[in-house]
């Protein structure tokens, strides 16, 4: 990259030495101290980047920021911001999301140029939609953050339409001259239903310039609403860290709210969340449900943390998997093939991004199609046949003589995996065992369904996952129809058969033979259903 950079910072010294670095790679530079210098330089100097410290007496790197976007012939200028804090604003990982970025002091010039460049880059790719009316493309590419850097940079009034990878319309997003003004999202609407496509990373996306019909639903800036997304993103992580399985309930240990907390999350969205804990729904689910009732699945996720992080939610102990663990028998050859869990270990370590495929010798035809995606070290996606997610990474884990594959690459899809490389080893290392002992004879048992009991009802009605399983139960008449179906991993959906088996509510027979060994060895847990009203 070569052309010009305008640097605004309020130590002439700096300065000084930013515009010799710059000069030396061959830029042409300009340097301003002042914000209104900055305004009226941008405007007669035109520069390909600025170049911004964050703190500045009467006019700071976020307020040019903000000057710079609302008007025209600036909008598409990108800022690198210098930022010398040890914690890292959301303003500012919000604007990398939307095509800024910024470099931590001290900083290195390499590391500034790579800056640079990038911003240049992202600029560029902007500002070739600049005379376009209509266009389209795929998510894979062009990030729902690209699209919002698009329409701001042009100053773009119209709508984006984005449809998932079926061509079906799942929810669209309307500026007014660069600025988000309104956005939907199946039943949500404004900020609700930006979040929520924010979890769209594959499918496709269409932009139709023209002032739209609906009202104005949103009052944050581009920046605001990025910054805010930036700190649900961080709450998720967050919340992932405390509750690393999903498939837990959770109970209300403290019964008095704190006023401000109600104030700060909505009275409405709380009740929501209460609600569906008392009914004894698992973390999942209240994420599900919440993201088709008003409430986008980052923003429960921030009023579960929220409500931990204030001792009112603990995670309840008991009945969260029906059965007891299985562990690898002692001696046994390790489950998880030892150079797939070295690069687990290596890339996290090393924070790598890219695509591991995986071939085995043992699928059907003389290989599975298998492959993992890494984003700076850790598992977000995995596919294995037909399987998506967790499942996926755990019959990868089963698979034996394995061929390794990994492409250095940008990672763009849509996320699948919650858990940490260390969580999926160790569950994974269990599933894998397991599943190599048992699934010759497993996958010869029929299912019969029996009428359950009143008490055999009431608990598995309290148990979401294993109701889902016994629905499959009614669906397939065998153990590997059921599995094979199960969105649950496949060592999930075995220990509710098995527990479902063991109290009568199903009946499950090998053909030909005894039940297998290994289901008679599976003691029957202990439920305790407790009553937590509010």
């Amino acid at each position: 990259m070569k052309g010009k950079i305008l640097i605004f910072h309020p130590d002439s010294e700096t300065g000084d030495i930013l515009r010799t670095w710059l000069s030396e790679a061959g830029f042409e530079s300009e340097y301003v101290s002042d914000g209104e210098a900055a305004l009226k330089e941008a405007i007669c100097f035109v520069p390909d980047v600025i170049i911004s410290d964050t703190v500045m007496p009467r006019t700071d790197g976020f307020e040019l920021h903000r000057h710079l976007r609302q008007k025209p012939e600036t909008a598409a200028i990108p800022v690198v911001f210098l930022w010398s804090g040890k914690e890292v604003p959301f303003h500012l990982k919000g604007l990398r999301r939307g095509g800024d970025d910024y470099i931590s002091k001290p900083f290195e010039r390499e590391a500034l140029f790579e800056a640079l460049e990038r911003v240049a880059e992202e600029a560029a790719k902007a500002k070739a939609f600049y005379f376009r009316s209509e266009f389209h493309g795929d998510l894979a590419e062009t990030s729902l953050y690209n699209l919002m850097q698009i329409a701001e940079m042009n100053s773009k009034t119209g709508e984006f339409v984005i449809k998932n990878i079926k061509a079906e319309k799942v929810g669209s997003m309307c500026f007014s001259e660069g600025r988000l003004v309104s956005s939907t999202a199946q039943d949500l609407e404004g900020e609700e239903a930006f979040y929520a496509l924010s979890d769209y990373s594959e499918g496709t996306f269409s932009f139709c310039e023209g002032k739209s019909d609906g009202s104005e639903q949103i009052g944050l800036t581009n920046t605001d609403i990025l910054a805010k997304a930036c700190r649900l993103l961080e709450e998720e992580q967050i919340l992932k860290g405390r509750v690393p399985v999903h498939d837990v309930f959770l109970e209300i240990a403290i019964r008095q709210i704190p006023p401000e907390l109600i104030t700060d999350v909505g009275q409405e969205n709380l009740q929501k969340i209460l609600s569906m804990i008392y009914k004894k729904q698992t973390v999942r689910e209240i994420l599900r449900i919440c993201g088709k009732s008003g409430m986008s699945r980052l923003s429960a996720t921030s009023v579960l943390l929220r409500l931990m992080d204030a001792g009112l939610l603990t995670i309840r102990e008991e009945a969260s998997l029906p059965g007891v663990p299985l562990l690898p028998r002692a001696g046994a050859e390790p489950p998880v093939d030892k150079s797939l869990e070295n690069t687990f270990k290596d890339f996290r370590r090393r924070g790598v991004t890219g695509i591991l495929t995986i071939l085995s010798g043992e699928g059907k035809g003389g290989t599975t199609r298998a492959a993992l995606f890494f984003q700076d070290g850790q598992p977000v996606h995995a596919y294995h046949g037909k399987t998506r997610g967790k499942k996926a990474v755990y019959r990868i884990f089963s698979e034996k003589n394995t061929t390794l594959h990994f492409k250095p690459q940008p990672v763009v899809i849509h996320r699948t995996l919650d858990e940490s490389p260390e969580q999926l080893l160790e569950e994974g290392s269990r599933e894998a065992e397991t599943f190599l002992r048992l699934k010759k004879d497993l996958f010869d048992n029929t299912v019969a369904v029996h009428t359950p009991t009143m008490n055999e009802a009431s608990i598995i009605r309290n148990i979401p996952d294993m109701e889902y399983v016994l629905s499959l139960a009614h669906q397939y008449d065998s153990l590997r129809e059921i599995i094979e179906a199960s969105q649950l991993t496949d060592l999930q959906t075995y220990r509710y058969m098995i527990y479902m088996d063991k109290i009568g509510v199903i009946t499950l027979e090998t053909r030909g033979r005894k039940k297998s060994e290994d289901f008679l060895t599976t003691e029957l847990p202990k439920i305790t259903l407790a009553d937590n009203k509010l």
